[in-house]
């Protein structure tokens, strides 16, 4: 009987996406902050990719819960997707300062580079994240970083529109 309800519990997630979908059983998981589900689909193998086109498991950032207990499953803080992006990168770029605060704690590398040049303080930048952008540098993310294109985090933020934002 357990057997059957966690089976069934997990059956929604074992669905193939859609034909339309890049995401997969994974991704829906973690965005559902089933843990249980995540856990099962990583430990099976069957199901270990996380939309094809871009992200870690780590990096679809459901909730802070989810994130910690990837961690203590032994999630690599700092794997990079395809696009070289951490999950810090996430965190920084959609504002989760709950995650970015416990990625930094686990030791996340706030100086890794993106395939276009850009670290997680470029990302908090362009969000227009301050409190992000302020912890980003307090643990030695470089404020003069500058990308591919030739841009700071200062500049990227100015041409965001984020006015708030200022050079710390």
């Amino acid at each position: 009987m357990i057997l059957l309800v966690l089976f069934a519990g997990l059956y929604r997630f074992a669905l193939p996406a859609a034909p339309d979908s890049h995401r997969t059983a994974l991704n829906r998981a973690l965005e559902a902050g089933d843990v249980t589900a995540a856990q099962f689909l990583l430990a099976s193998g069957r199901d270990g990719k996380v939309e094809e086109i871009c992200c870690t498991p780590l990096s679809v950032l459901g909730q802070v819960r989810t994130v910690r207990e990837l961690l203590a499953d032994g999630a690599s803080v700092d794997a990079p997707d395809a696009n070289g992006q951490s999950a810090l990168f996430s965190a920084a770029a959609t504002g989760r300062d709950d995650i970015v605060e416990l990625l930094l704690k686990r030791g996340a590398n706030v100086r890794l580079v993106d395939r276009l040049g850009r670290t997680p303080l470029h990302w908090a930048a362009i969000s227009g994240s301050e409190e992000i952008a302020a912890a980003l540098i307090a643990r030695g993310a470089d404020p003069d970083a500058v990308d591919a294109r030739g841009e700071t985090p200062w500049g990227l933020a100015q041409s965001a529109g984020n006015d708030s934002a200022r050079k710390e």
